[in-house]
């Protein structure tokens, strides 16, 4: 099965990550509100410090799923973003409602 990073367990991500996990993969997460992370941590999911440890952690997929586009781009290229601790071949997939506009300018960084 996949290694996949999980970013943003709310309303919608906590249900996605925790089926992504009952279906077999080595799941790590994490959530700005850290006690979200609990749940899924005692079934099995492994919790990261932050989102630069999550992505340096080798996980081959990473989803976001958070509340908006500023949100997004903190996770991406703020401080212990993202972008930092990301290898060349991993995916990230965003879920979140966010202008596709953005994405594409989030996308074009995250090449360089």
């Amino acid at each position: 099965m996949a290694q996949i990073g999980y970013i943003g367990l709310g309303i919608m991500g906590s249900p996605i990550a925790r089926n992504l996990l009952r279906a077999g993969n080595e799941l790590t997460v994490w959530n700005r509100t850290a006690s979200k992370c609990q749940p899924l941590l005692d079934e099995g999911a492994h919790v990261a410090e932050s989102p630069t440890k999550l992505a340096a952690s080798g996980m081959e997929i990473i989803f976001l799923n958070v509340s908006n586009t500023d949100s997004v781009e903190g996770i991406l290229f703020g401080p212990d973003g993202l972008k930092e601790g990301l290898r060349e071949g991993q995916t990230i997939i965003d879920n979140s409602s966010i202008s596709p506009i953005a994405t594409q300018r989030f996308a074009e960084k995250l090449r360089q």
